[in-house]
């Protein structure tokens, strides 16, 4: 019996309408594979130049924190030069004090002690 419809089924399958059948069955999946294929493609592309993009803005974005270090450190370097110049001012200003009172002191010792002091030391005492 088995032989009976596998002859029955083969018959039924050489005639022009399986055959047609078969043949647009296999035109869909072969077109159908294609479709899919370029889908694929376009995906991949699309991922690359998203990745390219990525890798860029990346690029960009590492450049952008490079140059921002790098005033940051010029920032810091100057502000450092800034502060030891005004410390070598504030020293020099200091001696300078340092050194007017001292030649007070000694000007007020070679003098004969008083109560009333010339109006000279007085001026210079008030400078």
């Amino acid at each position: 019996m088995g032989a009976l419809i596998s002859a029955w089924l083969g018959q039924r399958l050489a005639g022009p309408a399986a055959q047609a059948i078969a043949v647009a069955a296999a035109a869909t999946v072969a077109i159908g594979a294609v479709l899919l294929g370029l889908w694929w493609l376009r995906e991949d592309a699309r991922g690359d130049a998203r990745a390219a993009c990525n890798a860029a803005w990346e690029q960009r974005l590492a450049s952008a924190r490079t140059q921002a270090a790098a005033l940051r450190q010029a920032r810091q370097r100057r502000s450092e030069e800034i502060a030891a110049a005004r410390a070598r001012e504030l020293a020099a200003e200091r001696d300078r004090a340092l050194e007017r009172a001292a030649q007070v002191e000694r000007e007020l010792a070679a003098r004969p002690r008083t109560l009333c002091y010339p109006r000279s030391i007085l001026r210079r005492l008030d400078d």
